[in-house]
């Protein structure tokens, strides 16, 4: 049995993935009496230590939108107004409405500190469709460029990790 210590977790179009960092500990246990589970509760507690929390504007965006094949999960371009789309990988006709979509964001985001340089960040689909319900514009799950317009017009709080992964997007009323 092994011991794993500082580990990163990440959900990923809903699978749970196990990442290790910089400051990971892995050390061979025989002894399983001291084997401290790890509960969400323990990992949120975990996020909340490591988080940076910054008031600023996002001066550079770009929202990517998948979709995934409902057979075998593949991601499907989606270009036609066609009701159909065929899977490039298991080759299935796929009705439009079955697939799942899913959004990723990369953006530069400039804190309001003084002479702090702007930060490259990274944020998924979770936190993006929990900005989305927070704000009140379902229409932003469907039109991906007044979402990106809305982010640089306003000011935001972001919450992020060490690996400027953001947890947490916030408006900032002005």
């Amino acid at each position: 049995m092994y011991v794993l210590k500082n580990v990163t977790v990440r959900q990923f179009r809903d699978v749970k993935l196990l990442s290790t960092t910089k400051t990971t500990e892995i050390t061979l246990s025989d002894n399983q009496d001291k084997l401290q589970e790890v509960t969400s509760e323990t990992y949120e507690e975990q996020a909340l230590l490591t988080n940076t929390s910054s008031n600023g504007n996002i001066i550079s965006i770009t929202i990517a939108k998948n979709y995934t094949c409902p057979s075998c999960h593949k991601n499907i371009a989606v270009n036609s107004d066609s009701q159909f789309v065929r899977c490039s990988s298991c080759n299935m006709k796929v009705l439009k409405g079955s697939l799942t979509s899913s959004m990723h964001a990369t953006m530069s985001f400039k804190p309001t500190d003084a002479d702090a340089p702007p930060l490259k960040l990274m944020c998924f689909d979770k936190c993006l469709k929990d900005f989305i319900t927070a704000v009140q514009k379902p229409n932003f799950q469907t039109d991906v460029d007044e979402l990106e317009n809305f982010l640089l017009l306003n000011q935001f709080n972001l919450s992020y990790d060490e690996s400027f992964v953001v947890s947490k997007i916030s408006q900032v009323k002005q």
